[in-house]
Order: structure tokens, then C-alpha cells, then sequence
């Protein structure tokens, strides 16, 4: 079964995370919400690496590491 995945959606759903609470909790269940409507993992991690490497671009160390923390929750790391 193949399932749709707006990547806009996720990503803008992750930054307002990052741009406001930086609540760890909310991350995991925007990761979580993906996952259990059959959102395969490596889109995840497309995403969000591609966010941590523009936010590392722009100097956002801080931001940058929360999004590693996201990726670190879908890789097990």
C-alpha cells in the first residue's frame, strides 16, 4: 500500500516546532503521527535531514541538534 506523504507539510509542521517550543514531545508525535499512517521511515529521515543541513547552513546550531534528536528517535541512535 503506498501511502501519500506531503513532505511540505511535515517539514512546515517541524519548523514551527523548532521555531516556537522546541518541545521534544511534540517533535515525537508529528514523527509518530507519519509513522502510523504508513509514512516509511526514510522519508522521515529525507526530510528531516535536508532541514538540519538548511538550518546548519543558516547557523542554527541549536535548532540543528533538535532536528538530529528527531532523527535520532526514528534511527534508534
Amino acid at each position: 500500500m503506498s501511502v501519500e506523504f506531503d513532505q511540505e507539510n511535515f517539514r512546515r509542521a517541524v519548523l514551527d516546532i523548532v521555531e516556537t517550543d522546541h518541545l521534544f514531545h511534540l517533535l515525537k508525535d508529528v514523527i509518530d503521527a507519519r509513522r502510523a499512517a504508513g509514512v516509511p521511515d526514510e522519508a522521515l529521515i529525507a526530510v528531516l535531514s535536508r532541514l538540519r543541513l538548511d538550518l546548519q547552513d543558516e547557523g542554527r546550531e541549536e535548532d540543528e541538534e533538535f532536528v538530529a534528536n528527531g532523527l535520532d528517535e526514528i534511527t534508534g541512535w
